[in-house]
Formats: structure tokens, sequence, C-alpha cells
């Protein structure tokens, strides 16, 4: 039971990780197409 949880968690852990990933990316992406037109 131990060893499920562990590896339930940790696949858990992972999905996180990859979407957390994937939504800071496309938030630094939209931030700065925001700012291009303030730099031009």
């Amino acid at each position: 039971m131990g060893l499920a949880r562990t590896m339930l968690t940790a696949l858990l852990l992972s999905v996180w990780v990859m979407v957390h990933a994937v939504y800071v990316a496309n938030v630094d992406r939209g931030a700065e197409d925001q700012l291009l037109p303030l730099r031009v």
C-alpha cells in the first residue's frame, strides 16, 4: 500500500510540474506579447 501511494504521489507531482511548466511558459509568452508594442 505504501509503494502504491508513493507511486501515485510521484505521478501526481510529475503531472503538476508539467502543467505548471506549460502554464508558466504561456504566461511568459503572453507577457512578452503584451510588452512588445510598448518596446516598439
